[in-house]
């Protein structure tokens, strides 16, 4: 243990004397621990410190917490594994949240140090060497599913592929838009040239430009040496430029320039050269809600001819079995440890949560419960807390009414007088917390209000969310 680098966690919790505690059972098992109070101070903090927490350690508390993982996630602080504190009655939504495991309250220093365990032992092998097989070059016919909302994604991206324009691919964080880009690749006829990947989000927006188009010595300071951009070393390939809402108006420009010409001039030149090169851009979600909201170049988008989306795990729930026992089978295959297959009481339990992060935050539990699982088969008892969640999933999935059944919320009172507006509102608000299983942003644009707003309302009526 001596000799394995000091591994920082950014703990986030405003309980001074839990914090305590936390940061030194942290330390018996070699973790540095960083503490703020809020959010805020958390992101000065990591600023201060000049590197990123390899993982964070925050307490669920609702929408306050779904906001601050959406906050951690834009910071670029995403992939580091967040772990919530929870009770019993909150870890459903903490799961659904995204976490990589939840600790119930109050959290003892072993479980604190199991899950931290957990963290070491997956990151240390499985995940990066899934990591690795993900990154190479996979086809159409290995991606998993057969659901009609993901063959027809499949479908449109096959026709993609068959062209050579600029393709756009939507679709919620998670998804596997990257493993969708690299089958168009594998697909076309730069299948034997380099397929590069450029996330516009983490680079940097004062090095983005560097990063895909290069710069001449002396362009900037820092700059001691000329450097070719993604753009050129990816010549005659393939380039997924992914959340390409996150480049600025002007480096939006430059490449509005480069797809128009294909000539390429890196920063503090007043020369270009020629790159053959064809993009694929990505965004999470949808680029015309995206564009609504914020500045994107009209004739970018109007470039990004060939589009698709590729469907969230909750509208192809039958695709998770096989899916998951992929994942499981790949995980085995790589490691060379752990469990090859999937139970089916295991399988069923995985199709009924929700997984708000989609593929990847699958991918991201069942390389964790691979490290830990013992047998050759991953069964319902390999998934600790998550197993207790059964009953409570298949009442949310099997008994919900459907919308044109839901009952209408009651606008009179036992003695017939109408209710007062903040009660019928406070209803009208947990039945939209009920339908979009707890995801906050979907519920703020359901019911035509912003999500601060929302988390406004929640505090104001008291358990609403409950």
């Amino acid at each position: 243990m001596a000799t394995e680098p000091e591994r920082q966690l950014l703990l986030i919790d405003d309980r001074a004397a839990e914090t305590r505690l936390l940061k030194t059972a942290a330390a018996r098992a070699g973790w540095r621990s960083l503490c703020a109070e809020t959010l805020h101070d958390a992101f000065a903090i990591v600023n201060r410190a000049a590197t990123r927490p390899d993982a964070i350690l925050l307490r669920w508390d609702d929408g306050v917490a779904q906001a601050a993982i959406e906050s951690l996630e834009r910071k670029g602080m995403a992939p580091a594994p967040i772990l919530l504190i929870a009770s019993h009655k909150e870890m459903a939504a903490a799961l659904r949240a995204g976490a990589a495991d939840v600790l119930i309250e109050p959290v003892t220093a072993e479980r604190l140090l199991m899950a931290l365990d957990g963290l070491r032992q997956s990151e240390a092998g499985a995940l990066r060497m899934l990591t690795e097989k993900i990154s190479q070059p996979i086809r159409f016919d290995e991606l998993i599913g057969e659901t009609s909302v993901f063959t027809d994604a499949v479908a449109a991206a096959r026709r993609a592929a068959a062209g050579a324009g600029t393709i756009l691919i939507e679709g919620e964080a998670g998804v596997g838009k990257q493993a969708f880009a690299s089958a168009i690749h594998a697909a076309s006829g730069r299948a034997s040239q380099v397929f590069a990947v450029v996330n516009c989000r983490t680079v940097p927006r004062n090095m983005i430009d560097s990063e895909l188009f290069g710069h001449e010595q002396g362009a900037f300071p820092g700059a001691f040496q000329r450097r070719a951009g993604q753009i050129v070393q990816a010549h005659g390939g393939t380039l997924l430029l992914d959340e390409i809402d996150a480049l600025s108006l002007e480096s939006q420009g430059r490449l509005v320039h480069f797809l128009q010409t294909g000539e390429v001039r890196p920063l503090g030149s007043t020369a270009g050269s020629l790159a053959d090169v064809r993009v694929i851009a990505a965004v999470d979600g949808s680029l015309d809600d995206i564009a609504a909201g914020a500045e994107f170049d009209p004739a970018l988008a109007g470039m990004l001819d060939a589009r698709f989306t590729i469907p969230p795990l909750r509208e192809r729930r039958g695709d998770i079995p096989a899916l998951a026992a992929d994942l499981i089978a790949v995980i085995q295959e790589e490691v060379g440890t752990g469990p090859g297959a999937l139970s089916m009481e295991a399988a069923k339990l995985l199709q009924n949560l929700q997984w708000p992060r989609n593929v990847r935050q699958l991918q991201s539990v069942l390389i964790r419960l691979s490290a830990v699982a013992e047998g050759d088969i991953l069964d319902i008892g390999d998934l600790g807390e998550l197993a207790t969640l059964l009953p409570r999933i298949e009442a949310n999935v099997d008994r919900r009414p459907a919308p044109e059944t839901v009952s209408p919320i009651a606008v009179f009172d036992e003695k017939g007088h109408l209710r007062p507006l903040d009660e019928i509102e406070a209803d009208i608000i947990r039945l939209a917390i009920e339908r979009y299983d707890g995801r906050m942003s979907e519920v703020a644009r359901r019911l035509g209000i912003g999500r601060s707003t929302l988390y406004r309302k929640l505090g104001e009526l008291g358990g609403a969310s409950a």
